[in-house]
């Protein structure tokens, strides 16, 4: 490849993943006319073991009728590698559907082009939807070793010698379908040229991409920390946004019974976590949650296949059924194609976007709960997981109150599918529940996708008071009793005026009338981690 080629393929896969450390190592495995994809492509799998990966690939390469291992091991490559970076940044799913559709009005053979139709949720069967769905295992394993074993499956198991003409036979695009040509570079520099600077960027001051992930890399600059933040930060770990963003939260939510109150974002991690003795009892509780999640594991995962299966269910009632060339053979249409010739007579399903949902789980990270914090951290863990195995964006904090501070420790945002990070959990502090269920909410509905879901995880013990003046005089006002109630009632009702909401209440009996009256129709009770399934999936089906 040309150093002024392999330099362009560095900029683009920086500007668009904001890493350098995933930039590609430009392997001409994935052999394609486009630039961009190029570059996303093969930096998904930049950490895979090269030299197995390219000696693996010479083989294929240097063999004797060699094509159908050719297109199947490229597509097995495609699959694992944008899998890998695909929710890195929001605009890359964006950009790789422009790729998979550009690519299915060029001349590709029919495997390759059932494989793309796949990705636009046109209906695909027989053979080649048994061999696309083991292309698709790709995207589910973490090394080489795992995509040689599915990719020589399908060449021992699926690929008949008498049907290797009909998968590599070469079709065209209709003419309809060439709607536009190819997704070239002049369109590709519009869509970074436009990621890539806003008002506070510049030639000068290179930012990255996209706006939900420029949002949060402005929110996290100039970073500092007052003299009672950096009290904060011993106890909770370094903060996550700038001052600029978190005043403009707390001017918008800290009023009325919350005044006087601030916020404070944290990651999962224990980074910046200070005292021996502190640090010494957290961890002692991550390694008792780690235990109980080592301990469960069969468990856990038939809750989570049956979650995620009812919730792809649920999503696919979503769909929306058109008239094709391709897809299923309609026979009340069928007809029409006999007799008049008309070859629009199939259907096949795609999901509306804009219909796609995304969710955050946030948990009552308080001392009530302290008694329940693996359960806890396990029930946060099956339902997240079953989120993301359904392809729903799903972020997790927990939260609790000190001193003034309602303190939120974000364990995963919308792009990580790393749940097991909720082993960190830990229970500590008081909770001013109905601040931290509208900060949660304002971040959630800012995103893009239509259907906003909102799981809250409580015991309904709702209690904020001025213990100590350790900060000096304090102003806020205490949150218990009759006041928190009602305050929640009323934040619950402003909720869901734009978002879908489960109060998943997890406390003792003698407060499940209290929380009744509070989270009213929006309340299912679990009583524990084996206790899931059942219930979120009856509350899902009538708010979806």
């Amino acid at each position: 490849m040309k150093k002024s080629l392999s330099n362009r393929i560095d900029n683009i896969v920086f500007a668009i993943l904001g890493d350098y450390e995933k930039l590609p190592f430009h392997m001409d495995i994935v052999g394609s006319n486009d630039v961009l994809i190029y570059g996303i492509v093969n930096a998904g799998i930049n950490k895979l073991d090269k030299k197995k990966l390219l000696a693996y690939y010479k083989k294929i390469r240097n063999k004797i009728n060699n094509k159908v291992e050719m297109v199947l091991f490229h597509l097995c490559i495609l699959e694992f590698s944008v899998s890998r970076v695909i929710d890195e940044k929001e605009g890359i799913r964006s950009l790789v559907f422009s790729y998979y559709n550009s690519i299915l009005k060029t001349n590709i053979t029919d495997i390759e082009r059932s494989y793309f139709l796949d990705k636009e949720n046109e209906l695909i069967s027989g053979e080649e939807k048994k061999i696309i769905n083991k292309i698709k295992q790709c995207s589910t394993v973490n090394n080489f070793n795992d995509i040689k074993s599915i990719f020589e499956d399908i060449i021992n198991n699926h690929v008949i010698e008498s049907s290797i003409n009909k998968f590599l036979n070469v079709s065209e695009p209709s003419e309809s379908d060439v709607a536009a040509g190819e997704f070239d570079d002049l369109e590709m520099n519009r869509t970074i040229l436009s990621a890539e600077f806003t008002a506070r960027t510049n030639e000068k001051k290179f930012s990255s991409i996209y706006k939900e992930e420029e949002k949060e890399k402005l929110a996290k600059e100039d970073l500092y920390y007052t003299e009672e933040q950096d009290d904060i930060r011993k106890k909770f770990g370094n903060k996550l946004y700038s001052e600029r963003v978190i005043e403009k939260m707390e001017k918008k939510h800290c009023n009325n019974i919350h005044e006087n109150c601030k916020i404070y974002f944290t990651s999962g991690s224990l980074d910046g976590m200070e005292g021996k003795n502190h640090l010494s009892e957290i961890k002692k509780q991550i390694d008792n949650n780690k235990v109980l999640f080592k301990n469960n594991q069969k468990m856990m995962q038939q809750q989570i296949n049956f979650i995620s299966e009812s919730i792809k269910e649920l999503m696919r009632k979503k769909e929306i059924i058109r008239n094709t060339r391709t897809g299923q053979l309609n026979t009340a249409t069928a007809y029409r194609g006999v007799y008049l010739k008309e070859d629009n007579i199939f259907d096949y399903k795609k999901m509306n976007r804009k219909d796609k949902i995304v969710c955050d789980i946030l948990i009552d990270g308080s001392g009530s709960l302290d008694y329940k914090q693996s359960s806890v951290a396990l029930i946060a863990y099956i339902i997240s997981r079953s989120l993301n195995k359904a392809g729903v964006r799903t972020r997790v904090s927990s939260f609790c109150s000190f001193v003034e501070y309602t303190i939120f420790r974000e364990y995963k945002d919308y792009r990580s599918n790393d749940n097991e990070i909720l082993m960190n959990h830990y229970s500590t502090g008081m909770n001013r529940d109905s601040l931290a269920l509208l900060v949660t909410n304002e971040i959630l509905i800012s995103k893009e996708e239509k259907n906003k879901l909102l799981i809250y995880i409580t015991d309904a013990n709702l209690n904020d008071i001025k213990l100590s003046k350790h900060y000096g005089e304090f102003g806020r006002k205490d949150y218990k009793g009759k006041v928190a109630t009602e305050d929640m009632k009323k934040t619950i009702k402003k909720i869901k005026e734009r978002t879908n909401i489960i109060s998943v209440f997890v406390g003792e009996d003698d407060n499940l009338k209290l929380a009744r009256e509070m989270y009213g129709e929006t309340m299912i009770k679990i009583s524990g981690y084996s206790d899931i399934k059942g219930p979120i999936i009856q509350k899902l089906k009538k708010i979806m």
